[in-house]
């Protein structure tokens, strides 16, 4: 019969197999492979290979292009800046025709320095309406203080009449003084009287000590022509030469004619003259310019002769040049 061991004996071996137990599960193992840094080396290394090799088979990729497709109704709105040139209209033919002298009559005197105003009647015989846009301009001759360009302060319809008016000083020295004057359209164009309207009208003037504001008796006079004149521009010159005179003529019918007349001018040598004209003219006032050119010194006379339907001639005038 076995003999039975007390408890305590088997509490005691409970314990020390309980120790074994924790003895075995704490001890260090036995490395058996490689040590952790070298592990980690080798891993750095495969990396390191196998990230060369893709580089190695993967093209460089070419650079990024953008491409901007923009919507017209979702960009900023541009706004021009325009530059606005004004167009002038023209609305018919510009021409005209001289009427009379409402004011200061050809050959009225004044004194050295008197101002006095001109003023022409002229009739609108083209299409175009005369308005602010037109205006009177000067040409040649003796601008006797004026303004180079006046406007229109009247509008006048084609086939109307209508008064056009220059403020004007007489000039200082005593003789016989003669401007020019012509009209301006919108576009810049001159017109005047004559068949093609390239005529300029005139205001002639005689400058004495004691002027009383007359007009001078013009040439003899018939029945049908009367009051024809002739003045000329800057009557004595002292000028770089060659040097051109501008003469105007002026006569009035008293009824419809057909008119023969010339030009003519002495000067001590031959010179060429315009040659006589014959034209059938309704009554009224005609003008009518001359120049003669001069390169040399010259001192002549010169005169305006109708010789039908009567003979009636102008005052003679006196002109000279004395080239610098």
């Amino acid at each position: 019969m076995r003999q039975q061991r007390p408890v305590w004996v088997y509490l005691l071996l409970a314990a020390l197999l309980l120790g074994a137990c924790r003895s075995a599960t704490t001890a260090e193992p036995t490395a058996t492979g490689p040590a952790p840094e070298a592990v980690r080396t080798a891993a750095a290394e495969t990396a390191n290979a196998r990230m060369t090799e893709m580089a190695a088979v993967t093209p460089s990729a070419a650079p990024a292009t953008a491409t901007v497709t923009i919507n017209p109704t979702e960009a900023s709105p541009v706004t021009p800046t325009l530059t606005i040139t004004p167009t002038v209209e023209i609305s018919g033919e510009d021409k005209l025709e001289f009427v009379a002298d409402v004011t200061v009559p050809d050959g009225t005197t004044f004194k050295p320095g008197e101002t006095f105003v001109k003023t022409w009647k002229l009739r609108n015989s083209g299409t175009s309406t005369w308005s602010s846009g037109h205006a009177l301009v000067f040409v040649s001759g003796e601008q006797m203080g004026a303004a180079a360009s006046v406007p229109l302060s009247t509008t006048v319809p084609p086939g109307e009449t209508g008064d056009v008016s220059v403020s004007l000083t007489a000039p200082a020295s005593t003789g016989s003084y003669f401007g020019f004057w012509m009209m301006r359209g919108p576009a810049g164009n001159n017109f005047g009287i004559g068949s093609t309207s390239d005529q300029p009208f005139y205001v002639q003037i005689v400058v004495a000590g004691d002027g009383s504001g007359t007009a001078v008796p013009t040439g003899t006079s018939g029945d049908t022509v009367t009051d024809v004149s002739l003045a000329v521009d800057n009557a004595s010159v002292q000028d770089t030469c060659p040097h051109t005179f501008t003469f105007a003529a002026r006569f009035v019918l008293n009824e419809a004619a057909t008119v023969s007349y010339e030009f003519e001018a002495e000067t001590g040598f031959p010179i060429t003259l315009p040659a006589p004209s014959t034209v059938a003219l309704g009554a009224g006032v005609h003008t009518l310019s001359y120049t003669l050119d001069f390169n040399d010194d010259v001192t002549g006379v010169a005169r305006f002769v109708v010789t039908a339907p009567e003979s009636v001639e102008s005052s003679p005038v006196s002109f000279s040049l004395d080239c610098q």
